[in-house]
């Protein structure tokens, strides 16, 4: 099986000739939204979406106050007035700080964690 990256230029190279034997007439904007479109496709296809990983050391409540954040953000770019945009950066400036302490808390925690497994393994080894 060829490596991820020669299947790649084959994959791109076999559907740019297909592009090749198109009408030369077509808009220059046009073109470059069908190149990039075969690139997006051909990256689709060959290297698959990228997933979402999700740190071990984050817990489940702290994931859920990072969607809050997300959606007080949100909030944020959305409003309309100079006194609503105000109030909801307020209310995300308070999500954001208990985010960033929940984050530093659990992080804490989980270093302190391997560092007690770590201990116990050595322990065990000896």
């Amino acid at each position: 099986m060829p490596c991820l990256r020669e299947e790649f230029k084959f994959e791109l190279k076999n559907r740019f000739s297909v592009l090749s034997t198109q009408n030369e007439d077509t808009d220059i904007e046009e073109s470059s939204k069908v190149i990039k479109n075969v690139y997006i496709e051909t990256s689709e296809k060959i290297l698959g979406f990228r997933e979402n990983q999700q740190k071990e050391w984050i817990p489940e409540e702290t994931w859920k106050e990072i969607e809050r954040r997300k959606l007080a953000k949100e909030n944020v770019n959305r409003s309309k007035t100079r006194q609503h945009k105000i109030s909801t950066q307020t209310q995300y400036s308070e999500i954001n700080k208990k985010v960033m302490r929940s984050i530093r808390k659990d992080k804490r925690n989980w270093i302190s964690e391997q560092a007690k497994l770590q201990k116990k393994k050595e322990r065990k080894e000896t």
